[in-house]
């Protein structure tokens, strides 16, 4: 679903093009690392944005090896050498939809909506990442099922939450890349929405608050 933006450090990081096999899926709220992508071109699997190329990465001419890379944003998954940590914006729902949502059915009797129009990284292959610490909120199908499971079994108040191997947020230490913080599972907070709690519905959690530890601080 999303990454939702509560206290967070003034602003991201910035926009940085978007590895092409994690665009599809992309939800928002997973933990990303900066990396080199393909030789320094447009390829078939992996395309950027002609601005990407105004920059480039030579590791290895030191080694005899001239070829130029570029800069791509990837999901943290399987064995990172990177300890730089970042969350990603722009996801498939909310206001990651390029152009919201429909709400009517008809003449407003719906309080829910379709999305318009894509992702806003179809629109511009970037993603926003988020490296400073703060005040967040993830959607739950964005984090590892362990750290919410079906009995609605919440972490501590502080209690750390790492990098799973799949690139989300997880009570599991097998990484050892501590990422946040959860504060409390939690519902949309909005001033303007009635909570179904007070009106007799059933209510509704359907994210966690956390405290983002910031791009470089996972020992």
């Amino acid at each position: 679903m999303a990454l939702f933006i509560l206290n967070p450090g003034v602003s991201p990081l910035g926009d940085f093009d978007l590895l092409d096999t994690d665009a599809a899926g992309l939800l928002g709220g997973e933990v990303m690392v900066l990396d080199k992508s393909t030789p320094r071109r447009n390829a078939a699997g992996e395309k950027a944005a002609a601005d990407v190329y105004d920059g480039y990465l030579a590791p290895g001419v030191s080694e005899g090896t001239p070829t130029a890379y570029r800069t791509v944003a990837r999901i943290a998954s399987s064995t990172c050498n990177q300890k730089l940590f970042f969350l990603a914006d722009d996801g498939k729902k909310y206001y990651g939809v390029m152009f919201g949502s429909v709400i009517g059915a008809p003449m407003g009797l719906s309080t829910t909506g379709t999305n318009l129009g894509p992702s806003t990284v179809s629109g511009s292959g970037k993603v926003t990442l988020w490296d400073k610490p703060g005040l967040y909120a993830v959607s739950l199908d964005a984090v590892a099922a362990d750290v919410i499971p079906a009995t609605l079994d919440t972490p501590l108040p502080g209690e750390l939450l790492y990098r799973s191997t799949g690139g989300l947020l997880t009570r599991d230490t097998g990484t050892s890349d501590k990422i946040a913080a959860f504060i409390e599972l939690t519902a949309n907070g909005a001033l303007v929405t009635t909570p179904g709690r007070l009106v007799g519905a059933a209510e509704t959690f359907d994210r966690i608050k956390i405290q983002f530890l910031g791009a470089g601080n996972h020992a």
